[in-house]
């Protein structure tokens, strides 16, 4: 499976040539093996972006914990907010 480099390839871009791809593959005059030729680059393009959106949702889990466990709800002074 080829897929784009990372160094070269945004997600925003992998997902903008997506959007060109299925608006290809809709078209009713490509051809069979075109067809086939596109929807290959789709599929490695959606596992590039899958990957990139799974390890920012990772990313976000952790630092997600770590703002759990560094500030408690209690521990935050609600009341001199409101007063000022």
């Amino acid at each position: 499976m080829n897929l784009p480099e990372k160094d070269e390839t945004t997600f925003e871009k992998a997902l903008n040539e997506l959007e060109k791809i299925v608006e290809k593959l809709e078209r009713e005059d490509v051809e069979l093996e075109k067809s086939l030729e596109l929807f290959e680059k789709g599929v490695n393009l959606c596992v590039f972006c899958y990957s990139i959106l799974n390890r920012a949702e990772g990313k976000i889990q952790l630092l997600t914990e770590k703002l759990n466990k560094e500030i408690k709800l209690e521990d935050i002074d609600f009341g001199s907010e409101i007063d000022q």
